[in-house]
């Protein structure tokens, strides 16, 4: 919360001297993108002070006892495949990058053959 009151702060400064100096163009996308800013953190700070008053109920409840060794192995196993997935798709992506660059290459180079 301090952290977002000494942006606010920072970002008010900033306005005030904008609104110094108002004879540039340029300086007009500038002041409503600090308006902006503005307004994001006071919400957030509103939203922080709300979380002050909120409360949180936390409900814990009891893992069950199964075959461990078996659940165990079901989420290694989850997890090596997806893990797999990600980096297949990864791979996908890299040889398809290479692709595209080696056919525009391929296609440069016909073009200065001709």
């Amino acid at each position: 919360m301090k952290i977002e009151l000494v942006r606010l702060q920072s970002y008010e400064r900033e306005q005030a001297e904008l609104n110094n100096v108002r004879f540039l163009p340029i300086l007009k996308t500038g002041a409503r993108r600090i308006t902006f800013l503005i307004q994001s953190t006071r919400s957030n700070l509103d939203k922080l002070k709300e979380s002050n008053n909120v409360l949180l109920f936390i409900t814990l409840v009891p893992q069950q006892k199964t075959n461990t060794i078996e659940v165990t192995i079901k989420s290694l196993a989850l997890n090596f495949f997806s893990w797999l997935i990600i980096l297949l798709w990864e791979q996908f992506w890299l040889i398809m990058e290479l692709v595209c660059y080696f056919l525009s290459f391929r296609s440069k180079v016909l073009e200065v053959e001709v």
